[in-house]
């Protein structure tokens, strides 16, 4: 979807060589972590275990990175608000926990084995009723 729409997509990595590793595969750009904080982002997502049960509650990125209106999104749904999405939010950012990227899997999942697209709601309720 980001490559069709022409999307300037940036990787930040610890490993500089993990992070160009995903830059060719999408066509991106890598930064160091320490450049991120300088960057103008639309969309920040955290890919990291920071902030999931049983790891380090720091941020993976300076908070100056946020800005009102950004969408912020953390692929941990594991507590379902991390300290960067609260971070994120308390700046104006509007965030999308990693408990939807979950429910959406789920439905991909179930409708490639059965052929039929499940209702969001039920998956919702499915994930709600496991945490």
């Amino acid at each position: 979807f980001l490559r069709r729409e022409d999307a300037d997509i940036i990787i930040a990595n610890r490993t500089r060589s993990r992070a160009e590793e995903v830059a060719r595969e999408f066509s991106g750009r890598v930064v160091g972590l320490d450049e991120v904080a300088g960057l103008d982002l639309d969309v920040i997502v955290n890919c990291t275990p920071l902030g999931m049960k049983g790891f380090p509650s720091q941020l993976p990125v300076d908070p100056v990175v946020f800005r009102p209106g950004q969408v912020v999104m953390d692929v941990i749904y594991n507590p379902e608000r991390t300290p960067f999405l609260t971070e994120a939010e308390g700046r104006g950012c509007k965030t999308i926990p990693g408990r939807e990227m979950l429910i959406y899997q789920a439905m991909d999942a179930f409708e490639a084995w059965t052929g039929q697209r499940p209702s969001y709601e039920v998956m919702a309720e499915a994930v709600r009723k496991e945490q």
